[in-house]
């Protein structure tokens, strides 16, 4: 036998009698299965291997605390689905009072357990991991979805005059030294751990883009004014987007900027052009009679309209002077509504009413001979319009009015008083606050998903009624209104809308103009139009003037 190996025992085995059957062997019982409490019984297959039932009792109780535990707030999605397709165990169900409900991810249960383990008493847990995630925000550092982010600030040199930029972009940093923060609370390792801010992948591409709006600029003739723009340009660099959407924010600030300039300079030229020609003593009615002049102030919504008609109806005669023909036959019809008889001129109406006292009408069939008690402007804002902003001039200007009521968006107040001091006037000014709230859409929403009381807009008459043949295939009812169409038929299909007869309606930005329809949502189909030179992007107050017709007051909370 070799050395330093025992000799195995030899043990004697039993005898096996072939007459007497062998006993079956008896499995050993299957110990019982971890009771965990479960909204959703399937999801048990998800925990990971070896977890107590105790320790889940103990995530299921400090839930409400926990920064492991998710919310469908916490996802763009924000849908129970969602978290459930990401592979997460649901905790508890939404309950009532506005409490949602939690979830987890299987390989978050461990570093919860390690929490929990940093922070046994629980009733102090809420409060010190609220001030831990308070110094995560002051470092820039906060959860999107299921991954945290770091703000890093990046600075761009520009070519114009050593201009500087600064860049916030956000990139995501591993889970680890986020967890180990919540439960030591050391923000020195925390530093240490994330180490330097990576640099901005984008920079060259930036910079070039920046620099070429601002030669742009230059090019159209305003360098003068370009210290304005640096402001504009810096907030957008300052949210942090992905590059592409950074790039077209830009792009729209510097359009809305020298949108913003060209009014300007139009303006000032205007008043050059005014005071050199005399052109407000040119209506000798208007100077005479000493006007009491109104600015009717405010966002879309916010009875601006409805006030005017209020002082119009009482007048002894009067005007309103709309932008288009529908809201020239809508004018009348609500003061016929008031039980003031009125007459309607447009380009292509003339419809006389027996004792008319107020006539209704487009504002380029404005009487400048003719006084009258009350004059209602509205749509003032369009006296920066390149093809008609004339019209207003000439109205706000010339129309013989003891009192004139002029309704506008806020942002064109400036201009407007400025016409008006070179006709000796100063205006008052009421500001009217909008009703109801209008919310953004968190999503695009599908044609599948369309509602009673939408407003789907479109900008060509092609564009509004494709859109119409393609929902009427959902088997909704649709309205459509274009400037094509003939008055009689646009306000039949306005008027069905408005009782209901067809429960969504297909317009071009016609319905930005003021048009009084009980529009629940305003979708827009593109936000591109065509402006009789070429495609442009909408202009921030157009959206706003579109967007606006949503909520109608009295009948709907929000928009």
């Amino acid at each position: 036998m070799p050395a330093g190996r025992r000799a195995a025992a030899c043990v004697p085995l039993p005898a096996v009698n072939p007459e007497v059957p062998s006993s079956p062997a008896i499995k050993p019982a299957k110990p019982p299965a971890p009771a965990f409490p479960l909204p959703q019984p399937s999801h048990a297959a998800r925990f990971p291997a070896g977890l107590a039932p105790d320790d889940w009792a103990r995530i299921r109780q400090a839930a409400h605390a926990l920064p492991q535990v998710l919310t469908p707030d916490d996802l763009d999605d924000g849908s129970d689905e969602a978290l459930d397709r990401l592979g997460c165990i649901q905790i508890s169900r939404a309950a009532g009072g506005g409490r949602p409900s939690r979830w987890i991810l299987p390989q978050h249960i461990p570093v919860a357990l390690a929490q929990l383990e940093a922070t046994p008493q629980t009733n102090t847990l809420r409060p010190q991991l609220q001030q831990r995630m308070q110094q995560l925000e002051s470092l820039g550092l906060r959860r999107e979805g299921l991954v945290f982010t770091r703000l890093c600030v990046h600075p761009i040199t520009l070519a114009h005059e050593g201009w500087r930029i600064d860049l916030s972009h956000r990139v995501p940093v591993p889970e680890g030294p986020v967890w180990a923060f919540f439960r030591d609370g050391d923000t020195a390792a925390l530093r240490h751990d994330l180490g330097q801010p990576p640099a901005y992948s984008y920079t060259a591409e930036l910079t070039l883009h920046l620099n070429h709006l601002i030669d742009r600029s230059e090019a159209m003739g305003h360098a003068s004014q370009l210290a304005s723009l640096l402001p504009r340009l810096q907030a957008e660099c300052g949210v942090p987007m992905p590059f592409a959407d950074l790039k077209a924010a830009l792009t729209r600030a510097q359009d809305r900027w020298e949108q913003q300039v060209e009014e300007q300079d139009t303006l000032a030229s205007l008043g050059r052009e005014l005071a050199f020609q005399g052109y407000p003593d040119s209506f000798d009615a208007a100077r005479k009679l000493g006007r009491k002049v109104t600015l009717y102030l405010g966002p879309p919504n916010s009875g601006k309209t409805y006030s005017a008609f209020e002082r119009l109806a009482q007048a002894l005669d009067g005007a309103y002077l709309a932008p288009l023909r529908l809201l020239a036959l809508e004018g009348r019809d609500r003061l016929v509504g008031r039980g003031v008889p009125c007459s309607l001129l447009t380009g292509e109406e003339n419809v006389p009413a027996a004792n008319s006292r107020v006539v209704s009408s487009t504002i380029e069939m404005v009487n400048t001979r003719d006084t009258i008690d009350v004059a209602v402007i509205d749509e003032a804002q369009m006296i920066f319009d390149d093809s008609r902003g004339w019209a207003w001039t000439q109205a706000i200007v010339g129309v013989p009015a003891r009192e004139l009521i002029i309704i506008a968006s806020a942002y064109a107040a400036p201009a407007i008083e400025r016409l008006l001091l070179l006709c000796g006037e100063k205006p008052e000014k009421r500001v009217f606050e909008r009703k109801q709230q209008v919310q953004l859409m968190p999503a695009p929403v599908p044609m599948t998903q369309l509602h009673s009381g939408d407003a789907v807009v479109a900008f060509s008459r092609r564009d509004v009624l494709m859109l119409r043949d393609q929902i009427a295939q959902g088997g909704h009812a649709v309205s459509v209104i274009y400037g094509a169409l003939p008055p009689e038929v646009r306000r039949r299909e306005a008027e069905r809308f408005a009782v209901g007869a067809s429960d969504v309606l297909v317009a071009t930005d016609a319905i930005g103009m003021g048009l009084n329809l009980p529009i629940r949502r305003v979708l827009f189909s593109t936000l591109t139009k065509f402006d009789g030179v070429g495609d442009r992007e909408l202009t921030v107050s157009e959206v706003h003037q579109i967007a606006g017709r949503a909520g109608r007051y009295g009948m709907h909370d929000e928009g």
